[in-house]
């Protein structure tokens, strides 16, 4: 589903002339052929996105690199994908987008761990640890303590892995209490809305109740004074026949 409705997307994009929202639309249509292990497709295409953006859009460009390195990585080339992450940490740091930092330390230490490069390892994912921690992304600083516990176990450093592990799980914990307590406050918002919906309902059903009273009342009011005109009328006419009647006879 995601695949077409990409591809439709790109179909759209390709009428305009705006070459930086064909390469929005590249790179998106790339990132779904990379989650669906499609990468060599998914790179001529992330390529072709990059080649399409404007220059003076770093960010964008930072955004598609990184794309290409994570396909290189999930393809098994990870020298590659090395590249492509050193090249997108060049970019952001071109525009200081410090905290985006984090995600691509992690990547790169990720990838020198794969190519059993421990030394680099460790230090790009504890600067990708220190970053995340840095701009308090709870679910970023989760996922930075066990990539930095997966490099501690590989170099058999249990007690290093342990801690880190032990704060992934505090953190999960937090998480999790932090998901419930929003859960908690949608619901209890959704009740507080319903509750003022009735009241709101009960208003508006008892405003409609005095509005179509009052046009009852008004039309009995209306019906009351019709009748006392008429009895008025009928009075004027039947004293008017008498009168003439009188007359008649004098």
């Amino acid at each position: 589903m995601a695949l077409e409705y990409n591809q439709l997307a790109l179909k759209s994009a390709l009428k305009s002339k705006n070459e930086d929202k064909w390469a929005r639309v590249y790179n998106n249509f790339g990132a779904v052929l990379g989650e669906l292990d499609r990468n060599e497709e998914a790179i001529d295409t992330l390529k072709h996105a990059l080649a399409l953006i404007s220059d003076s859009n770093i960010y964008g460009k930072s955004k598609f690199t990184s794309n290409i390195a994570f396909c290189f990585r999930n393809w098994g080339q990870l020298d590659s994908a090395l590249f492509y992450n050193l090249k997108a940490l060049d970019l952001k740091k071109q525009i200081s987008a410090e905290n985006t930092y984090g995600y691509t330390y992690g990547a790169i230490g990720r990838c020198y761990g794969d190519l059993g490069q421990t030394d680099s390892a460790i230090k790009y994912t504890t600067t990708a640890y220190k970053l995340e921690k840095k701009f308090n992304d709870l679910y970023r600083v989760k996922d930075a303590s066990i990539h930095l516990a997966k490099v501690y176990y590989d170099l058999e450093n249990y007690k290093e892995a342990f801690n880190y592990l032990n704060i992934a799980k505090e953190l999960e914990d937090s998480l999790f209490g932090q998901q419930t307590e929003e859960k908690i406050d949608l619901y209890k918002r959704k009740y507080d809305y319903a509750k003022k919906q009735q009241e709101l309902d009960r208003v508006k059903n008892q405003l409609r109740f005095e509005e179509e009273e009052a046009k009852q009342q008004m039309v009995l009011f209306s019906s009351i004074v019709l009748l006392i005109i008429l009895v008025v009328i009928v009075q004027v006419l039947i004293n008017m026949l008498i009168r003439l009647s009188t007359s008649h006879l004098a």
